[in-house]
C-alpha cells in the first residue's frame, strides 16, 4: 500500500514538472505587445554595450609591466573571450532560434469591390535601441520590415516600421474581405522575429551587431488565430 501511495506521489510531481516545462515553452512563443518586443531588445543593446566597454577599458592601454608582446597576446584572447560571452548570451536566451511574435494593429479602412484591394491602416512601430558606434541594431533587406531613425523634440530615436508606410494594400476577395471587417477590434498584423548578435573587429575596434530578422508577416483575428493573410519577408 505504501509503495502505491508513494508511486502515485512521484508520478504526480513528474507530471507537475513537465506541465511546467510545457508552460514556459508555449510562453515563449505567446504574442507579444511592441514595448515588450521593445524591452527585449533594449535588454540584448545594453548587453552588447557593456561587454564592449568593458573590452575597450581592459584593452586600449598597455600594462605598465607588459611587454608589447604580452600586450598583444592578452588583446587576441580578451576578443576571443569576447565573442564567446556574446554567443553564449545568445545561445542562454536560445536566440536565434526563439520566434518572438509582435502584434500591431491593423485597422480596416475601405475595401474596393471593382479592385479586391482592401486597405488597411497601421499607425504602430516598434521602439527600437538607436545605433551607436559600438552597437549597431540591423535589419536585413527585405519587403515589409525596416528600421528609420528620427529626431523627436530634440531626442533621437530609432524605430522598427513597415515599409509600405502606414496603409497596406491587401489583395483579397469579397468574402474573406468581410470577414476580416467583423473581425476588426481583434485584427493585427503579426511580425516573427528572430534575433541574434555577433561581434565584428575593424582596425581592431569592436562593434556588437544586434540582427533582427523578420521571417514571417500576417494578419490575424488574435481572438480566434485566424490567419486571414501571410507572408514571407
Amino acid at each position: 500500500m505504501m509503495k502505491r501511495i508513494l508511486f502515485c506521489a512521484i508520478l504526480l510531481m513528474s507530471s507537475g514538472v513537465v506541465a511546467r516545462a510545457q508552460q514556459t515553452s508555449l510562453a515563449a512563443d505567446e504574442n507579444m505587445k511592441p514595448d515588450a518586443f521593445t524591452q527585449a531588445l533594449k535588454t540584448e543593446w545594453t548587453f552588447l554595450r557593456d561587454e564592449i566597454d568593458k573590452f575597450v577599458s581592459s584593452t586600449k592601454a598597455k600594462d605598465e609591466f607588459e611587454t608589447t608582446v604580452e600586450f598583444e597576446r592578452r588583446q587576441a584572447k580578451e576578443r576571443a573571450d569576447l565573442v564567446t560571452r556574446v554567443r553564449n548570451r545568445m545561445e542562454e536566451q536560445k536566440f536565434p532560434k526563439r520566434v518572438l511574435k509582435v502584434l500591431l494593429k491593423a485597422n480596416p479602412k475601405l475595401y474596393d469591390a471593382d479592385t479586391e484591394v482592401y486597405t488597411l491602416i497601421c499607425n504602430e512601430t516598434i521602439e527600437a535601441p538607436y545605433n551607436i558606434p559600438t552597437v549597431v541594431c540591423y535589419i536585413p533587406s527585405n519587403r515589409y520590415v525596416m528600421l528609420s531613425d528620427s529626431v523627436e523634440g530634440g531626442f533621437r530615436f530609432s524605430k522598427i516600421t513597415f515599409n509600405f508606410g502606414t496603409e497596406f494594400k491587401w489583395h483579397v476577395t469579397r468574402d474573406i474581405a468581410k470577414m476580416a471587417k467583423a473581425a476588426q477590434n481583434n485584427l493585427y498584423f503579426r511580425i516573427h522575429f528572430v534575433i541574434d548578435a555577433n561581434v565584428n573587429f575593424v582596425a581592431g575596434a569592436p562593434q556588437a551587431v544586434l540582427t533582427i530578422t523578420p521571417k514571417l508577416v500576417e494578419l490575424v483575428d488574435v481572438q480566434k488565430n485566424q490567419v486571414f493573410w501571410k507572408d514571407t519577408p
